[in-house]
């Protein structure tokens, strides 16, 4: 053998051996250029396996670090999945830093050969090497490497000269083969699949790495990464004599590191094992050194242990010992040490009125103090808890909350930096706005729109913003001591668990999904019962204490957008109907439809024209019954949205555009202008036709009409929707309604969401004030049934179509002119 990665020579692997065989050729000569490709032929082998494997699904976003804590990791050994991740850091530096030592670079040849050997052992039946031979790895003088080289480069050029040319012969051939390759491949990941369950019952590959391996390997990496230097006097193998006699007769013992703060007093132990043994096998060595050092200097040290692979942290006296991704910063645990005895008792702080005034925020902030404050009592608070829940209707004011409670820890010093995280940059940019008009004493960035900030005291971003700022390695586990997460629930667990797994702060959820719809998932993160959140305050109770209004359902007979549709079930009266429908379309008429074809529907002028009727007809209306409220449709889709708008336009031509807009990210550098706009009561538009942007986040108190003009199938997103309707506001007078406030709102349920979810809101029979409009809205129906009985009229009866089509359209003008020039005519 010439390299340690000759078993992967063969034509599937082709470009990871390259890579591989480079790597481990130039770890003496070019030590940065080697942990460039070890990387590299590492991201390629996982692209492999993901390729290969069909129990696999790539993680969103598609990043290296994703790939590595993907799915892949339910069967690759926590050594594998550690030494990928050095691996990518060591990579990252080469890339970057242009930092790597010849160590570096043999260390990532051979963690690179570990993990070939496992998707080798894994995936095929090819024989692999049992261990990595050290003597394979040249170390010659680099120019006659770079000679090596390049004499090999043209030798591969030529070599692809002749196979691109051959590759060309055989194009045409192979473009008859695609549909017997494409079974081949379905056959072969087939037999992978097999191959990897019959392996399973084999002993995996255990690199072995002796204690000191480990300290070299795993702890120093992580902790150069989180600032300290390794290298430093006294920070490894540190002495100390006064160890207890039971453990050491000489009395002496040596502590793998200390980290060290500039006072010269002791901030951390860390203790480390080999990465064959249990981290937990170090807990109590770790605490008598602790005591140790407390003896000498006075001072107790925070206490870490690991095996390499697993870092558990225990700040002793405030909570038990926890798993932690990576090791705290000097000034971090300078702080974790001081707040020992400056952190003040939260329950003693009570709540802003100027920021939460009503009396369940002051409740949600008390039960949250009591959840995290290390000696709570009972009813139900555990105390000493690092994660709070917070179900709040939308509208009760849960941002409002979160920022209160964030004072409070401020003021008591249990935290300095905070983290607020967000699905959507438009609610990202909310709460920013919303923490500044309260807390504008905080330093605040954008993530999403400003540049980088570690000075800032509050951080708000989108999940994918900070997922990609953790794969740059940008901030350290224990850079923030709060993380607040908006519409807590289970997707954003199972889809951004990188963030919680790496981030080492309190974190307190926000949710307006009712407790009892909440996933038990979600409750298990939060460390809650299933069901009990740290505490509640849901729909029902605020509209009886009169902080929210209710919604109230108004169904639309639309059957047809709920299921499928079988001609023989329609009455004489659908049946028309449905023809004309296809003659429209200029098809034939179908004897079914079925519900997944019915997308189609929302397309059919027919149908968008009755939900519009519906809503102009029987919707709130304002303006002595002249003005549809504040309304929001939501939309399935852009072209949905597109369609709506264009047919509104036909039906409402006096509106001239401006009365209906469709908000979405098509238009995005003019849609904060529309919403904008939609939030004046007295501007237009009036209705906004939403594609996903009005869904959550936008508060808007004149609403009063909401069209679901699509299936909603997420329980969260419903309620996030609905929310949109419950604010409460005052002197607004709505037309047929008693009272100068907003009493409820409207919900034209058009799929019949409602009863999906097993929701039941009061009914409204409809009672509309019969407008100027709705009466000219009548009469351009008429005309239309006019103009389309035309055809079949014979001679006799013609003349007195034509009376009747004169007389409507003359009605039509005198009501047209009478809206437009004399509105004290309307009632």
């Amino acid at each position: 053998m010439n390299s340690n990665f000759d078993f992967i020579n063969q034509p599937k692997f082709s470009s990871i051996y390259t890579a591989a065989r480079d790597a481990e050729q130039q770890v003496f000569t070019k030590s940065v250029t080697s942990g460039m490709l070890s990387r590299q032929a590492m991201e390629l082998m996982l692209n492999w396996v993901y390729d290969i494997d069909y129990e696999y699904e790539l993680a969103y976003p598609n990043t290296l670090s994703n790939k590595i804590h993907g799915d892949i990791k339910q069967d690759v050994s926590p050594t594998i999945i550690r030494e990928l991740n050095i691996i990518r850091k060591k990579g990252n530096d080469a890339v970057h830093k242009r930092k790597m030592t010849t160590q570096d670079a043999f260390i990532c040849v051979k963690m690179l050969f570990h993990f070939c050997q496992h998707a080798v052992r894994t995936y095929t039946d090819e024989p692999f090497p049992t261990s990595f031979d050290e003597a394979l790895v040249p170390k010659e003088d680099p120019i006659k490497v770079q000679e090596r080289q390049i004499e090999a480069l043209q030798k591969q050029l030529e070599a692809q000269i002749q196979r691109d040319a051959e590759r060309a012969r055989q194009l045409e051939a192979k473009a008859k083969e695609n549909q017997a390759l494409k079974a081949q491949l379905e056959a072969k990941s087939k037999l992978a699949t097999a191959i990897k369950k019959a392996h399973k019952k084999t002993p995996k590959i255990q690199p072995p790495f002796t204690e000191a391996e480990t300290r070299t390997i795993y702890i120093d990496t992580a902790l150069q990464s989180a600032g300290w230097d390794v290298n430093a006097q006294d920070v490894r193998e540190f002495r100390v004599k006064n160890m207890p006699k039971q453990i050491s007769k000489k009395g002496e013992g040596k502590i793998d590191y200390v980290l060290w703060g500039d006072d010269g007093q002791p901030l951390a132990v860390v203790e480390a094992k080999r990465t064959t043994k249990d981290a937990a096998a170090g807990q109590t060595q770790a605490q008598v050194y602790a005591n140790c050092l407390e003896e000498i200097y006075g001072r107790r040290p925070v206490i870490f242990y690991t095996n390499g692979y697993d870092i558990w942290l225990w700040d002793e006296g405030n909570y038990p010992p926890r798993k932690v991704h990576g090791y705290y910063t000097k000034d971090q645990l300078e702080l974790l040490i001081e707040r020992r005895t400056s952190r003040a008792d939260l329950r003693n702080y009570l709540p802003n009125p100027e920021i939460t005034g009503r009396y369940y925020q002051k409740e949600a902030i008390q039960r949250i103090a009591e959840n995290f404050v290390t000696d709570a009592p009972g009813g139900g608070i555990k105390g000493k808890q690092r994660r709070s829940l917070l179900v709040m209707a939308t509208g009760t004011g849960k941002t409002r909350t979160a920022i209160s409670l964030v004072d409070i820890l401020v003021q008591a010093n249990w935290v300095k930096r905070v983290l607020f995280l967000a699905d959507r940059k438009e609610l990202v940019k909310q709460a920013k706005k919303a923490f500044y008009a309260h807390k504008p004493d905080l330093a605040a960035v954008n993530l999403v729109k400003e540049k980088d900030n570690v000075t800032a005291r509050l951080v708000f971003s989108t999940y994918q913003t900070l997922i990609n700022r953790i794969d740059r390695d940008h901030y350290t586990v224990g850079h923030f001591d709060l993380i607040i997460v908006d519409e807590a629930h289970r997707s954003i667990y199972k889809k951004y668990e990188n963030i919680f797994h790496y981030f080492d702060g309190l974190v307190v959820g926000l949710t307006a999904t009712p407790r009892n719809e909440t996933h038990r998932d979600t409750y298990e993160f939060f460390n809650c019962q299933e069901n009990v959140p740290t505490y509640y305050y849901e729909l029902d109770q605020a509209v009886r204490d009169g902080f929210l209004v209710p919604p109230l359902e108004l169904k639309i007979e639309t059957k047809f957008l709920k299921r499928g549709i079988k001609y023989a079930d329609l009455s004489d009266d659908e049946k028309e109907q449905y023809e004309a429908a296809f003659a429209a379309w200029g098809e034939e008429v179908k004897d079914e439809i079925s519900a997944g074809d019915i997308n189609k529907w929302l397309f059919n002028k027919d149908t968008v024209v009755k939900v519009l009727h519906a809503l102009m007809e029987n919707g709130y209306k304002i303006n002595n019954g002249e003005t549809i409220g504040k309304t929001i449709i939501f939309a399935k889709n852009q072209p949905h949205a597109d369609f709506i708008y264009k047919v509104f336009n036909l039906q409402y031509p006096e509106h001239s555009g401006e009365y209906a807009r469709v908000i979405s990210y098509k238009e995005s550098k003019f849609a904060e202008q529309l919403i904008e706009n939609f939030k004046k009561p007295a501007a237009y538009p009036q209705i906004a036709i939403s594609v996903d942007m009005l869904e959550t986040g936008i508060d808007v108190p004149e609403v009063l009409n909401l069209v679901f003009f699509k299936p909603v199938y997420s329980k969260t997103k419903f309620w996030q929707m609905l929310g949109r309707g419950t604010r409460l506001c005052p002197n607004l007078q709505v037309a047929g309604q008693e009272g100068n406030d907003k009493p409820n709102f409207l919900v034209f349920d058009c799929f019949g969401n409602f009863d999906f979810f097993d929701e039941k809101p009061k009914g409204r029979t409809a009672n509309p004030v019969k407008t100027l409009s709705h009466r000219i809205f009548d009469l351009r129906i008429q005309i239309a049934e006019l103009l389309r009985g035309s055809q079949y009229l014979n001679d006799d009866d013609l003349q007195q179509y034509r009376h009747q089509l004169l007389d409507a359209s003359v009605r039509i003008y005198i009501l047209t002119y009478v809206l437009r020039n004399a509105p004290q005519f309307i009632q």
